[in-house]
């Protein structure tokens, strides 16, 4: 998107309250409010801002923010009261093209927009508010009290590995819009260490993964065998087994109480809980007697 040189003769004036049908995968806004007051017919034509929806993007800084685009319509001159198409300059730009205007004016879709950027973040506030749900993670292994040499030692995570989706709503000072979000965690990352070198690692790319991931006593993450002792590696008392999980999180916005949604945008932060302890691995032997 191409930021343009600010639009000669562009009047800001408060218009009535919009209706948009906002698509949050396209850059479509129609069906704002009433048309601009008709212009003095020696006046020149001028071009101003009318409504803002939420539209689901993000802006070009780091961490992600909400955005939202304006139409723009006619102030004064032949086409006052109507919306600003591309088709009413000389050129005619088609969808993503810059064309004469304000800053931050394109083309989409035949339209002209111009897109704001909200000025307050809110992803610390999201990720802390998850950082708040998320329980401590617990290692989990059978056998339980100590392993033993040739025998799988089996591995799974039983706690709650997912925050279920949870509301914010602030409101940006810069333009007074209120936004609700809605965000949700879970464990991207499970990490078995075993203490001898060997690591087993499931991953949930979504929500929806988890339960496989994690496992489950019947049907554990993974496992190992130990060929040898952890006395005889130098662990008087037992192998350091570490279990570790990733948390991640995402999160969507809206600016009219719900009604229409952004896609859904990662949070910038992960968090890895971890869960340590000394698991004592022996070694049984038969002896033959008469």
């Amino acid at each position: 998107m191409i930021v343009l040189l600010a639009l000669i003769g562009l009047l800001q004036v408060d218009l009535p309250p919009a209706s948009c049908d906002v698509r949050p995968w396209m850059a479509i806004c129609q069906g704002y409010g009433d048309p601009a007051p008709s212009p003095d017919p020696g006046e020149p034509a001028r071009m101003e801002w009318a409504g803002a929806e939420a539209l689901g993007s993000v802006c070009a800084s780091s961490p992600p923010r909400p955005r939202y685009f304006q139409r723009l319509v006619w102030q004064t001159g032949p086409n006052a009261g109507q919306w600003v198409h591309t088709t009413d300059f000389p050129s005619n730009p088609g969808p993503g093209d810059s064309v004469p205007g304000g800053p931050g004016v394109f083309a989409a879709d035949g339209f002209v927009y111009r897109f704001l950027c909200v000025s307050a973040t809110f992803g610390d506030d999201v990720w802390a508010e998850a950082r708040r749900q998320m329980d401590p993670v617990v290692a989990e292994h059978d056998p339980y009290v100590r392993g033993l040499t040739g025998l799988d030692t089996r591995v799974w995570y039983s706690g709650d590995a997912s925050v279920e989706p949870f509301l914010l709503s602030w409101t940006d000072p810069a333009s007074g819009i209120t936004w609700n979000v809605e965000a949700w965690a879970w464990i991207r990352l499970f990490r078995w260490d075993f203490g001898n070198g060997t690591v087993r690692v499931r991953t949930a790319s979504t929500p929806s993964a988890v339960a496989m991931a994690q496992g489950s006593p019947e049907n554990p993450a993974a496992s190992h065998t130990y060929q040898t002792t952890s006395l005889s590696n130098g662990f008087e008392e037992g192998f350091p087994f570490v279990f570790e999980a990733t948390w991640t999180g995402e999160y969507r916005w809206s600016s009219d109480g719900g009604a229409t949604w952004s896609p859904v945008v990662p949070m910038a932060n992960t968090f890895t809980d971890s869960a340590a302890i000394t698991f004592e691995v022996v070694e049984i032997r038969s002896t033959l007697t008469r």
